[in-house]
């Protein structure tokens, strides 16, 4: 099965509708700028399924990607949106990545 990661996704709902209905395996990135996002944004955040949910530790639009404590404000800012708590979110997110990366954790890299 493949699957898809959309990395820093900052679509609408729309988007994130339209994505689904490909019915891929589709996983949307959340990153840091989730701070500065648009209502229209925040909207297709919140319509992420959680179980398609992965938390971003950088930005592909910013070169100081790393600042410490920008992936804890991610997760709080996320998990606001989402109305579930850190803890939640942060099992949820690694169950997600699990999934995503099933093969090459299993030592079975796709081609």
């Amino acid at each position: 099965c493949i699957r898809d990661s959309l990395h820093s996704f900052s679509g609408g709902p729309s988007q994130v509708d339209e994505w689904l209905a490909t019915g891929r395996v589709v996983f949307f990135g959340v990153s840091w700028l989730v701070q500065h996002f648009s209502q229209e944004q925040l909207q297709g955040v919140r319509r992420v399924p959680i179980d398609r949910l992965l938390i971003e530790s950088d930005c592909s639009r910013v070169r100081d990607e790393m600042i410490h404590g920008r992936i804890g404000l991610t997760y709080r800012r996320v998990a606001k949106l989402l109305e579930v708590g850190v803890p939640e979110l942060v099992c949820r997110v690694k169950e997600n990545f699990h999934v995503l990366f099933a093969q090459q954790l299993r030592g079975n890299p796709a081609h």
